[in-house]
């Protein structure tokens, strides 16, 4: 007789695994027990060890589906003489470790309940099991046991009890166990938060006012959702006018497949997606017209989702018809999660409040994905799918770094050094070039005021390390060293993200977390917002972090949130981060990263947008980049294509388009260097591309007109003329015949595509790289993306593409994460 106990690691709370064991155990004929301590499950088995082999072989193979088991650690303990098997109480003590899956869409067994005249749950919004249901909005804090989750007002009714303690149940041990007799119910409230109706009723009523076109703010996982008939083009205009959104598509919600496919195309992938346990927002390609025109104006795609709650299966179920689904906000403020905010925030835009008083722990927006490269990748990181972990990697750096390259290429009279990173490197060439390296790399500023990245911020009473604030004299090229050490285990990091898009992470034990979705941190709500995720972040994992992590723009409120925060600050240059959550993601150590997005502080003060990096755990290089540009306006432009036109046709010499005044001013404006700050941004040459083809000359969201160029375009066209001059991408060259070809959009924009993908190529195979990771905001256009992705491979090259993180601000934390996690200058920190 032999008695092991075994500690599971990963994501084993709240997906059913402690009843699974019990389960399995009591099938087995051990003895013992099993109970959630701190972040982990602690199995005790006891018996012959035939049956203890097959039960450890079985725990890992068998375990639920919704679980992610990272390691099983098991010890020979002394037999007790035991005898049955049980589940034990929680024990809190621990380090704590982000454990708890996020929030599951309801099981097929619970929405056949809810369908079935028999049942006691018939009807009943609330349904869940041990495999399904709310999971990260309702736990509040660690090991996940009932007291510690929002369900903790709810006491149990005998029925429930008996099923919760039933181990042949499904719902033997589900926390969220509730019924109509003992759990949460629903509340139909009008604009002023008057109660209307309740229960099936409210229900009912909820139903009827979507089918009279009226607006619905629907309280549902993670937030509130605002509802209307999305046939109904009246009701779709209300809601614009009164969200405050003039364009931007709308999400709809179907109740199956079958309806989804009425709407859109849907690949197999694109089904799995749809119909998976994180059941998120799908963008598929739009067919039929089945819908309000203003649902999705302009936009060749549409993001459709199925129910993710038993609630939302009823009234998907009773209406019969597609809703509009969106966020439950004013544009760019975050969503509103409890009940007072709600009735604040959206009591002007909703004609009623379905509701419910089972309070929501934390806000989490839907999940928004989409299929590119033959693989589901992340565009939104939030219900369903966060908080999501990710592995950076303890194996140590060493005091050198492998090239891109085995060569050095010199282009012209001007050499490209491509070397080690921190080493002499010659080229071959006509002209010699030094790289700099390591030196002066790290600069180090104590007291209130801290220079980082070509640019001033003012620090309070914090220290500040910059990453990327040298510049190395290889072929105007930027080098940034984050020195010689491995990844510290145990040292804790906060990671503020981005400005826009704003999401999240923390750094421990070798593994980044990175939290849901915030958003754009342009409002005070949402600078609230980032507060409270901030301190969630912090409470949940019971962090001491040693340092906050911040991206190296003085303005983003994320970098003043870091500032503010009393601890030691660490900026890390934006498009490194892009790279670096890429690599991140795929367990990489090293890769030619294309960096390409809107806008990002560069190293030399300059706004970055179309870089080409070589990243290492010890630093990044610039080796390549877009040619730079005037930018009238400079964040302006961002809404504006003919601003950004106005600086390519300038910075070329080329004359406007004839009778555009706009244009004409604009050009004025270019000429100034005060008023024209220069770019090297890819996401403004896509813009500058919709305006000169008339495909959109001001936009009313961001990336609407990049969106524009994307779905005019066709694969397989000819690029444009283009040159490489040293470090510098010019396209130039392209300007010309683009201007002769504007009236046909459809060519420009395809050629224009392929000049990008053909840019990427060239730069990759002439400095001899092997794997190159395509990160940033414009990978988030599956044309660019899929073309470079199959080019590379041409080439026999290694193709990185983010999948679980978003490739562009969304997934910035997690790559300061990665950047910070291999610094050697950071304090020692406790948990």
């Amino acid at each position: 007789m032999e008695r092991r106990r075994g500690r599971v690691e990963g994501v084993a709370q709240g997906v059913g695994f402690r009843p699974f064991a019990a389960r399995l155990a009591r099938e087995l004929g051990l003895a013992g027990g099993v109970r959630n301590e701190g972040g982990a499950v602690v199995v005790e088995v006891e018996g012959d060890r035939e049956r203890l082999d097959a039960f450890a072989r079985r725990l890992e193979a068998e375990a639920p589906a919704a679980a992610r088991i990272d390691r099983v650690a098991w010890a020979a303990v002394a037999p007790r003489g035991a005898r049955g098997f049980r589940i034990d109480e929680s024990d809190p003590g621990g380090a704590p470790r982000l454990t708890i899956p996020p929030d599951l869409r309801a099981c097929e067994g619970c929405l056949a309940e809810v369908e079935d005249p028999g049942a006691r749950r018939l009807g009943y919004p609330f349904t869940s099991c041990a495999a399904c249901g709310p999971r990260f909005t309702i736990v509040e804090a660690l090991p996940y046991d009932r007291p510690r989750t929002t369900m903790a007002r709810f006491a149990m009714c005998a029925a429930c009890r008996r099923e919760y303690d039933d181990p042949a149940d499904r719902r033997y041990h589900a926390q969220p166990i509730a019924c109509p007799a003992c759990g949460p119910a629903l509340t139909l409230r009008d604009a002023a938060f008057a109660r209307l109706a309740g229960g099936d009723a409210a229900l009912a009523q909820a139903c009827e006012a979507l089918r009279r076109g009226g607006i619905v703010a629907l309280k549902g996982l993670g937030g509130y959702q605002l509802l209307c008939d999305a046939r109904d083009e009246a009701a779709v205009q209300r809601l614009r006018e009164r969200k405050r959104r003039a364009e931007k598509p709308f999400a709809v919600m179907v109740a199956e497949v079958a309806a989804a496919r009425a709407l859109a195309a849907v690949s197999a992938l694109e089904e799995e997606a749809l119909t998976s346990a994180a059941a998120p927002i799908v963008l598929l390609r739009r067919r039929g017209d089945g819908l309000a025109r203003s649902v999705a104006p302009g936009s060749a795609r549409l993001g459709v989702m199925l129910p993710a709650t038993p609630l939302h299966h009823l009234l998907a179920r009773r209406l019969g018809f597609p809703v509009v689904a969106t966020s439950g906000n004013l544009h760019e403020e975050p969503i509103a999660a409890d009940d007072e905010d709600a009735r604040r925030r959206l009591g002007r835009i909703a004609d009623v409040f379905l509701t419910h008083d089972r309070p929501i722990a934390r806000r989490c927006d839907d999940a928004v994905v989409h299929v590119v490269d033959g693989r589901i990748r992340t565009l939104r990181l939030a219900r369903g799918l966060a908080p999501v972990r990710v592995a950076l990697g303890s194996t140590s750096v060493g005091t050198t770094s492998t090239s891109v390259g085995t060569t050095s290429t010199s282009v012209g009279t001007t050499s490209t050094s491509v070397g080690t990173v921190g080493t002499t490197s010659t080229s071959v060439g006509t002209t010699t070039s030094t790289s700099v390296g390591t030196v002066g790399a790290t600069s180090t500023s104590v007291g209130t005021t801290s220079t980082s990245v070509g640019a001033t911020s003012t620090s309070v009473g914090t220290t500040s390390t910059s990453v990327g604030a040298t510049t190395s004299t290889s072929v105007g090229a930027t080098s940034t060293s984050v020195g010689t050490t491995s990844t510290s285990v145990g040292r804790a990091l906060l990671c503020a993200g981005a400005h826009l898009k704003n999401a999240p992470a923390a750094a421990v034990d070798g593994e980044a977390v990175l939290w849901p979705h915030v958003g754009d941190l342009d409002t005070p709500a949402a600078r609230d917002a980032l507060d409270e995720a901030l301190a969630a972040l912090r409470a949940f994992l019971a962090l001491d972090p040693a340092a906050v992590v911040a991206d190296a723009h003085p303005d983003y409120a994320s970098t003043r949130w870091a500032e503010r925060s009393g601890l030691p600050v660490v900026r890390v240059q934006h498009h490194h981060a892009h790279v670096a959550a890429c690599l991140a993601e795929h367990g990489g150590r090293e890769a030619l990263g294309v960096a390409w997005d809107g806008a990002g502080l560069g190293d030399d003060g300059t706004l970055w947008g179309g870089e080409l990096l070589h990243v290492t755990p010890r630093g990044a290089r610039r080796l390549a980049h877009l040619r730079p540009f005037p930018l009238p306006g400079g964040d302006a432009a961002a809404r504006d294509g003919r601003r950004a036109l106005a600086g390519l046709l300038v910075e070329a010499g080329l004359p406007l388009p004839a009778g555009d005044r706009d244009l004409e001013r604009f050009a004025a404006v270019a000429r100034s260097t005060r008023l024209a700050p220069r770019t090297s941004s890819a996401g403004r040459l896509f813009d500058a591309v919709a305006a000169l083809t008339g495909l959109r000359a001001r936009a009313s969201f961001e990336g609407q007109a990049a969106l524009a160029v994307e779905h005019a375009a066709e694969p397989g066209a000819e690029p444009y003329p283009f040159r490489l001059d040293g470090p510098s991408i010019d396209w130039a060259p392209m300007l010309a015949p683009m201007l002769a070809e504007r009236g046909d959009a459809r060519r420009v924009a395809s050629r224009f595509h392929a000049t990008l993908i053909a840019m990427i190529v060239e730069v990759a195979v002439r400095h001899g790289a092997r794997a190159v990771a395509l990160a940033g905001g414009c990978f988030q256009n599956v044309l660019l993306a899929e073309g470079a992705a199959r080019a590379l491979r041409e080439r026999g090259l290694s193709v990185l593409l983010p999948a679980a993180a978003p490739p562009g601000d969304g997934g910035l934390a997690l790559g300061q994460a990665w950047v910070a996690s291999h610094l050697a200058s950071l304090p020692r920190s406790g948990r």
